[in-house]
C-alpha cells in the first residue's frame, strides 16, 4: 500500500475493511461520491483519501455548510465576473473553479439551504456552471464528494434534502461507522492519535509516549458522541496532564471521560470491590476486559465475580 491517508486509515474491523474497499473502487471514477457518517467519523479524511487514490491534479477544497451564505451562494460556488454586481470591482473564483481538476468536499451538505442546493442541481446533473454575470458555461471538471450526516432517503423525506437532487448525487455511498461499532480497533485508534498529540506539541519534551495499565481497556469501553474526534480530544488532556510521567495512566484521564475508577493496591477491600463492580458492569461481566480497564489481574476480578460482588 502506498503512503498516504489511506495508508494511515486504522482498519481491522469489517465495518472499516468495507470502508477502505469502497474508497479503492470508486477513488478512480469521476462518479459523485457521498460519503454518510455521524460527525467526527472522518468524513473529511475519507473525501482526502478519494482524492489521492484517485491521482487528482487539482486541489482538495473543502466548502461547510457554515461557509455558504444563500445570498451570495452563486458568487462562492461559482465565482463572478467584474461588474456582474454592485461591489464586484474585480473577477472573483468560485469554490467550482478553485477545486478544477481535483476534488470539492461539500461537507454537512443536508445542512445547507435548500435554495443552496437548488443552486447546484443543474451543476450536478450537466456538469457545467457560470459564473455570475458571465457569459458562456464551463465544464466542472472537479470531482465531487458530499458528506451527509445520515442516510439520503432520510434526509429527503425530513425535507432536508431535496428529492430532485438526491438521485443526481448518484448511489456511490460510503458509510463511516461510529466509533461505537469497531472498539476492538480504538487500542490501535490510541496509539496514532497520540502520535498525532505529540507532533501537534512538539514544543513539548515531556509528553509520554504510552499508555499504561488498564487505560487502552477503559478507552475501549467509554461512551464517544463525537467519535474519533472525541477520543482524539481525551488523548490529548490526558497526554497534557500526564507530562513528565513516562505513561499516561487512569488517574490523568479527564473526569468528563467518565472512566471507571482504578483498582489500588491497598485500598480498603470495599473500595476496590465496587470497583471491580463497576468494571464488570461496563464489560458485561468480561472479566479479561475488566481486569484490563483496571489495571489489575484477571483472577483478582474473577473471584469478586465468584462472591457476587461481596465486600466479604
Amino acid at each position: 500500500m502506498r503512503k498516504g491517508v489511506l495508508a494511515s486509515v486504522v482498519a481491522t474491523s469489517g465495518a472499516m475493511l468495507d470502508v477502505v474497499e469502497r474508497v479503492r473502487q470508486y477513488a478512480p471514477a469521476r462518479a459523485p461520491v457521498v460519503l454518510i457518517g455521524a460527525t467526527g467519523t472522518g468524513k473529511s479524511l475519507f473525501a482526502r483519501a478519494l482524492h489521492e487514490e484517485g491521482g487528482r491534479s487539482g486541489a482538495f477544497v473543502r466548502v461547510t455548510a457554515r461557509e455558504v451564505v444563500p445570498a451570495l451562494a452563486a458568487s462562492q460556488f461559482f465565482g463572478h465576473e467584474a461588474g456582474a454586481f454592485t461591489g464586484a470591482v474585480g473577477r472573483h473564483e468560485g469554490f467550482f473553479t478553485l477545486a478544477r481538476g481535483g476534488t470539492l468536499l461539500l461537507d454537512d451538505f443536508h445542512l445547507m439551504h435548500r435554495a443552496v442546493q437548488a443552486l447546484l442541481l443543474r451543476v450536478v446533473e450537466e456538469g457545467v456552471y457560470r459564473p455570475v454575470g458571465g457569459k458562456r458555461d464551463i465544464a466542472v471538471t472537479c470531482r465531487l464528494v458530499f458528506g451527509v450526516g445520515e442516510d439520503l432517503d432520510q434526509l429527503v423525506a425530513e425535507r432536508r434534502l431535496l428529492a430532485d437532487l438526491r438521485h443526481r448525487m448518484g448511489y456511490c455511498e460510503v458509510r463511516l461507522p461510529p466509533l461505537a461499532e469497531r472498539r476492538e480497533e480504538i487500542p490501535a485508534l490510541a496509539y496514532g492519535l497520540l502520535a498525532q498529540c505529540r507532533a501537534e506539541e512538539s514544543e513539548l519534551a515531556d509528553v509520554p509516549t504510552r499508555f499504561g495499565p488498564g487505560v487502552l481497556g477503559v478507552l475501549e469501553q467509554l461512551s464517544y458522541p463525537g467519535n474519533v474526534r472525541q477520543l482524539k480530544q481525551l488523548i490529548k488532556v490526558a497526554m497534557l496532564h500526564a507530562r513528565d510521567a513516562k505513561d499516561i495512566r487512569l488517574e490523568h484521564l479527564p473526569a468528563w471521560a467518565g472512566a471507571v475508577p482504578v483498582f489500588r493496591r491497598g485500598a480498603r477491600r470495599e473500595e476496590n470491590v465496587s470497583v471491580i463492580a463497576e468494571a464488570l458492569a461496563r464489560s458485561e461481566g468480561n472479566v479479561a476486559r475488566a481486569a484490563r480497564m483496571i489495571g489489575t489481574s484477571w483472577r483478582t476480578v474473577a473471584r469478586v465475580k465468584g462472591e457476587g460482588g461481596s465486600a466479604r
